[in-house]
């Protein structure tokens, strides 16, 4: 979740944030992204900061008519003070880490920008719809000594010479369909294909454990995931419910009991031997501001341990 250390609002990894502050100028002490931060289409806003990290995702988008009077977002920098880089996670303590980024730094350190404002159509009077850099200054290049958990990963090999394994495991956007062999929504839940939206359906969920299941067994056999590996996964979600306004806010948002309330991602494997041989681990918490809007959602986690 999103907290103050030093008055820097920082949004933590594996969360995703709505930005709703209100219309006008809202001033803090440095923003860190290490999650994600989504901010609604057209959301009239300026925000102050020291200091913007990008070491997660920031989404923004206009889809107004080019004007000034439609202006959006804004993140204007202010400050004269030099700003401390501190990077998360596994690349924490790397050699050269933490560094001074200097004044009013917009720093994109491993993370994803996903910036989108109208087009200028053809005959039109143009309009700026993003403000450009006004400057940059280059420096020397870091040479960080990386640890082995933040080297790249050696391609999995297959035992079987004919067989070629993928860097994707997984990969299905349902356009077409559903592959039901691999899908499931848990005892009682019902799996189908909406053609309209090309998306998988889950409906009649009426237990904490019900809901998209993907079970990667058959991609496995071949080419064994590989341990205390971090995977990338991604999502697009959206959450119905009857008699609920379209874009109500779930209780997601405001609860205590996460655990309940909140959409959760989790990995579960059978494990060769032991009394409980289920091993079940809550990877993420997915949030959720409104319901009825597909929401993109990330995180990486290991899918093996050694």
């Amino acid at each position: 979740m999103a907290y103050c250390l030093g008055m820097i609002v920082r949004i933590s990894y594996f969360f995703a944030f709505k930005y709703d502050l209100p219309e006008g100028v809202t001033t803090i002490n440095g923003l860190d992204i290490r999650g994600k931060l989504y901010v609604p289409p057209n959301h009239k806003s300026t925000l102050r900061t020291t200091c913007v990290f990008v070491q997660g995702e920031l989404q923004m988008s206009d889809t107004n008519p080019i004007s000034p009077e439609y202006e959006s977002i804004k993140i204007v920098l202010y400050g004269t003070s030099d700003i401390q880089f501190y990077p998360a996670d596994s690349n924490s303590g790397v050699a050269g880490t933490p560094f001074n980024a200097g004044s009013k730094p917009f720093l994109v350190a491993g993370g994803k920008l996903d910036i989108r404002g109208w087009d200028v159509a053809d005959g039109e009077e143009r309009v700026p719809t993003w403000t450009p850099l006004l400057s940059m200054v280059e420096g020397d290049q870091p040479e960080p000594a990386l640890r082995a958990n933040n080297r790249p990963v050696e391609p999995v090999r297959s035992a079987v010479a004919s067989v070629a394994c993928p860097r994707v495991i997984v990969g299905a956007n349902f356009t077409e369909g559903v592959d039901y062999s691999i899908w499931t929504g848990g005892d009682g839940a019902v799996v189908s294909h909406d053609v309209e939206e090309g998306a998988m359906v889950v409906s009649n969920i009426r237990k904490s454990w019900q809901g998209p299941r993907l079970d990667i067994t058959k991609f496995t056999l071949d080419c064994p995931l590989t341990p205390d590996v971090h995977y990338l996964v991604t999502m697009r979600i959206k959450i119905d419910k009857r008699d609920v306004t379209e874009d109500e806010e779930m209780p997601c948002k405001t609860t205590t009991n996460t655990w309940n309330d909140c959409p959760r991602l989790a990995r579960k494997i059978m494990m060769a031997s032991g009394s409980d041989r289920w091993s079940h681990r809550r990877v993420s918490i997915l949030m959720y501001w409104q319901l009825g809007d597909f929401t993109s959602n990330r995180c990486m986690f290991p899918l093996v341990s050694s």
